[in-house]
């Protein structure tokens, strides 16, 4: 009875020491769940769990998380060679086994794999991706397949722990189920770390797009955006992505090239334009550019690889990019992947060292940066444009300044000279007239010093003979003829000053001026240089003169040539109406006229040209006193004279009207003011 006390009391302590190691084991791995910082610690923890089933006795050949996925799971392995990095597992073959029998409630599923059945499954293991790679090179460094195992599968919420053993372990699998349980603690622990790592992950990722965002909307010139590029190039790496370059390229229009603004490894590329061809390097470039495709990944490598760097250093431009990598000490990648993300008018391009599927949706969120960006860019080049249009608008407009105040200063001097010319044209006329106005009294003057001179001589032979009467008689005639030349002379001598008055530059000081004088000494000066022109000519000339008028205050060079003008032009246009009249009978019947007469108004004075003539067509009377505007031939006039004239009328506070009828003539109104 002792013995089999002690016996029970051993067993117990045995069980109880058992349990006590079991537990221990547990809370090792309950422990080391909990005290998790980062969710990658998932796999220090299952060597943990291996480690500690073997401690236990229990002989694996391998322990496993299982998490489900949507389509596939991922998995942790650990065996006492070490544990593999994190691979996924198909929902298919005995993983879609396991997978089901969850689904179907089970708590713990059994499967053996014996001889042809488990070389088939270590064969279909080493078909998928890392966990086939660490198989294959177990067998490369002497290690071999077991020719049986055992999996044992313990469920939990979110997927199963896998147990592989060699030998069948009954007394084992409560305690897998255990470790399951446990298990749901520090998957929970797991979901924690990563859903903070995935918030704090999220902020770098803000953080690095906001950096990338702050500095192209910052951008003051096109030109800048190198300087952005080299910032997305540096948020890219700062986020844990092996990035060798990075930047934006801007499509041409027809699509065949595209602008590339990149940098290398933190060195600012200059931008060189890269042609989009079939060529074999660039091929799947062009063709996913072509089909507009939104993302698209390319690798290269090798041959390949070579190949395209060696076709790039042949485009013109780039010589100075590859410098720059010299002179920078940058090494061309040896394998690299290329992401194109598509904007509206390019792609962004990132070439990193090694496959970073994590890494497209970052790739695609700094795509969608980029439109802002590339409308800032836009918005920028069209200011710039703007602004060299402007700068261009606005030497055209200083240019044009100078030739237009050239231009001006070319009128200004011919204007001068074509009023010289007009002046000197009625100088012409005054100085023909004069000359036939001042012969009269010149003939008088000296016709009557000859007859003085011969009374003189009877007067000496009267005073010899002694009759004093018949002296006296002779001295009254010679003094009545020295009246008669003292006369002519003054005639002569107004006709001189008048001449000097038309013909020197205008006072510009107004004086009293007997108007009915001016205008009378004109007409006949204009009638008879005319008439010294062209001996045919001949003209009625009506004045009608309000002597009621005193003198008024004007500027008489001014007004003087004014009338001159208008009575010049009148003369001319009842000359060419008479030439024109080719009939006898129009030719008796026509008689020139020209009538020049004053008036009195209370406050103004009325100077009347008037001829009848052909009169002036309505369509050119708007543009009768406009500058260089004439209705004589080429050569004959200078289109300055009507509009001279108006300017004076202006400047001395009066008006110049017209009135005229065709075939019947036309008569100019000077008003002044008294």
């Amino acid at each position: 009875m002792l013995r089999e006390a002690v016996q029970r009391r051993t067993i117990e302590l045995e069980e109880k020491n058992r349990e006590l190691a079991i537990e221990a084991a547990l809370e090792k791995v309950r422990s080391r769940s909990m005290a998790m910082q980062k969710s990658e610690e998932l796999a220090e923890i299952s060597f943990l769990l291996d480690s500690e089933v073997r401690a236990l006795g229990i002989k694996t050949r391998g322990c496993a998380f299982n998490i489900y996925g949507d389509n596939e799971s991922s998995e942790w392995f650990s065996s006492e060679q070490g544990t593999l990095p994190v691979y996924k597992t198909p929902r298919e073959s005995l993983f879609l086994r396991y997978y089901q029998a969850g689904q179907r409630g089970e708590i713990m599923h059994i499967e053996e794999f014996e001889d042809e059945a488990c070389a088939a499954h270590y064969e279909y293991l080493c078909t998928l991706p890392v966990m086939g790679d660490a198989l294959k090179d177990m067998i490369e460094n002497g290690g071999s397949f077991p020719t049986s195992q055992i999996d044992h599968v313990t469920y939990f919420k979110y997927g199963y722990l896998l147990f592989i053993t060699l030998e069948p372990v009954p007394e084992a699998h409560d305690i897998f189920k255990r470790f399951t349980k446990v298990f749901e603690q520090t998957y929970t622990r797991f979901l924690d770390l990563q859903k903070a790592e995935a918030q704090t992950r999220e902020a770098q990722i803000e953080a690095a797009l906001e950096k990338v965002r702050s500095r192209t909307m910052a951008m003051q010139k096109s030109e800048e955006l190198p300087d952005a590029a080299n910032v997305l190039f540096h948020q890219v790496q700062s986020l844990g992505i092996p990035t060798w370059s990075a930047g934006y390229n801007i499509l041409a229009a027809d699509k065949k090239s595209s602008t590339c603004i990149m940098s290398s490894e933190g060195e600012i590329q200059v931008p060189f334009e890269l042609p989009l061809t079939e060529h074999s390097s660039l091929l799947p470039w062009y063709k996913a550019i072509k089909k507009g495709l939104d993302f698209f990944v390319y690798e290269q490598g090798g041959d390949e690889l070579v190949e395209h760097y060696n076709y790039m250093a042949t485009i013109p431009g780039l010589e100075q990019v590859f410098q720059q990598f010299k002179d920078a000490d940058i090494s061309l990648p040896v394998h690299q992947i290329n992401h194109l993300v598509r904007f509206t008018n390019g792609f962004l391009l990132f070439i990193t060292y090694e496959p970073v599927p994590h890494a497209h949706d970052i790739f695609k969120r700094f795509g969608r940066v980029f439109e802002q960006t590339y409308t800032r860019f836009l918005d920028l080049q069209k200011a710039e444009a703007q602004a060299f249009q402007a700068e261009e608008d606005l030497i055209n407009l200083q240019k044009a300044k100078k030739k237009a105040e050239d231009t001006l200063s070319e009128l200004q001097e011919t204007q001068k000279q074509l009023i010289q010319a007009e002046k000197m044209a009625s100088l012409g006329e005054l100085t023909a007239g004069i000359a036939h106005e001042i012969q009269n009294p010149l003939n008088f003057v000296n016709n009557f010093s000859e007859v003085s001179k011969e009374l003189l001589e009877e007067m000496m032979e009267e005073l010899a003979n002694g009759d004093t009467e018949e002296v006296k008689e002779i001295a009254n005639d010679i003094i009545q003829n020295l009246e008669k030349i003292n006369h002519h002379g003054k005639r002569a001598d107004g006709i001189v000053k008048g001449m000097l008055q038309h013909s020197r530059s205008s006072s510009g000081v107004k004086e009293p001026t007997d108007i009915n004088a001016l205008a009378d000494e004109y007409l006949r000066l204009a009638y008879h240089g005319l008439r010294a022109k062209d001996k045919s000519f001949n003209a009625t000339l009506d004045t009608d003169f309000d002597e009621s008028i005193d003198t008024i205050n004007i500027i008489s060079q001014d007004i003087g040539r004014v009338i001159l003008n208008l009575i010049t032009n009148a003369f001319y246009v009842v000359d060419e109406k008479k030439k024109s009249s080719t009939n006898v009978t129009k030719q008796i019947s026509y008689e020139p006229t020209v009538s020049v007469s004053t008036k009195k108004l209370k406050d103004k004075v009325l100077i009347s040209v008037k001829d009848n003539g052909n009169g002036i067509p309505q369509k050119v009377r708007d543009k009768i006193f406009q500058p260089f505007f004439t209705t004589k031939p080429t050569g004959q006039g200078t289109g300055l004279g009507l509009s001279l004239s108006y300017d004076i009328i202006k400047a001395h506070g009066g008006e110049i009207t017209l009135n005229t009828k065709e075939n019947e003539g036309t008569e100019f109104t000077i008003v002044l003011p008294i």
